[in-house]
């Protein structure tokens, strides 16, 4: 779902809330969507990446998207239409259009959510991660996130694959700044 303009699906919500079960979302910080994460869904773990580095990943990603014909699933991401000659634009240029699109978007949803978190006045227990964490060492961020929604587990059992580039999103994968993905 999009930044700004999102629903709860009610029956995938019920079944999440039951349990055994991860989901990820891109869910805006808006009252409906607190309050019934609030009443069903009390924590929560909000996961930031710096929105210059999550810029230059949705560039490429729209590019990879676009590769395959999903131009629909672009539009959804983008929320915007997108210039005729987008994709006809050099990577330069079209992260220059995304800077004045998507950047401030993107800017607004981490900042709306991090009021929150750190506001107390919501009845959500919000564990903040970000990129770095996850890149550096995701075993021990799988770790906390565990210990948050206080579910016992052996350490041993946290296997993770080593990321290939190319494969879940994962292009390169030597640094988390993001002046050198760009």
């Amino acid at each position: 779902c999009g930044l700004t303009r999102a629903g709860l699906h009610e029956p995938s919500f019920l079944r999440f809330i039951r349990g055994n079960l991860i989901c990820q979302e891109h869910l805006p910080a808006e009252p409906h969507i607190v309050a019934s994460l609030e009443m069903r869904a009390p924590r929560m773990v909000l996961h930031v990446r710096d929105p210059r580095a999550a810029l230059v990943s949705w560039v490429h990603h729209v590019n990879t998207i676009n590769s395959k014909g999903h131009i629909v699933a672009i539009l959804q991401g983008v929320e915007c239409r997108l210039p005729d000659d987008y994709f006809n634009r050099s990577v330069v240029d079209q992260l220059a259009w995304q800077v004045d699109h998507f950047l401030p978007t993107t800017s607004n949803w981490i900042s709306r959510w991090m009021d929150i978190a750190h506001s107390g006045s919501s009845g959500l227990q919000i564990m903040v991660t970000n990129y770095t964490d996850l890149a550096s060492d995701g075993r021990a961020l799988l770790s906390r996130i565990l210990d948050f929604y206080q579910i016992k587990y052996q350490p041993d059992w946290i296997k993770l694959p080593k990321p290939e580039t190319g494969k879940w999103n994962y292009r390169a994968g030597k640094t988390v700044d993001w002046r050198d993905a760009y």
